[in-house]
């Protein structure tokens, strides 16, 4: 498969990013192609190819790392949310289980 089917002599250098899978495995490589010759007159293209397997692996961990630490973000936004409300019921039936003589009406039970 050729990176670039289309490089001519008088154009810029151009970079890609390629998957490849051999063996069973996945590898990613950073392409570097450069048009080489006189203006309009190309004799050549120089390529360079570099491993970035790893760099990607990183990339996708530290996507995933961010993704982890919104989902946690969000569940400490909906925690506070639900906890306010509560605090407050809570409170209020403390105050007025302090008030209440302690009988065993059906109030006083549900308080």
């Amino acid at each position: 498969m050729r990176p670039w089917p289309t490089l001519t002599a008088t154009g810029p250098a151009r970079q890609r990013e390629l998957p490849v899978q051999r063996d069973g495995r996945s590898y990613w490589w950073h392409l570097v192609g450069v048009p080489v010759g006189e203006p309009g007159e190309k004799i050549g293209v120089l390529l360079t190819a570099r491993d970035i397997t790893q760099v990607k692996r990183y990339q996708e961990q530290l996507i995933q790392a961010q993704k982890m630490e919104s989902v946690g973000k969000l569940a400490g936004g909906v925690a506070h949310e639900i906890n306010t409300p509560l605090g407050i019921i809570l409170g209020y039936a403390q105050l007025l289980q302090e008030d209440e003589t302690p009988d065993p009406e059906q109030l006083s039970q549900d308080l």
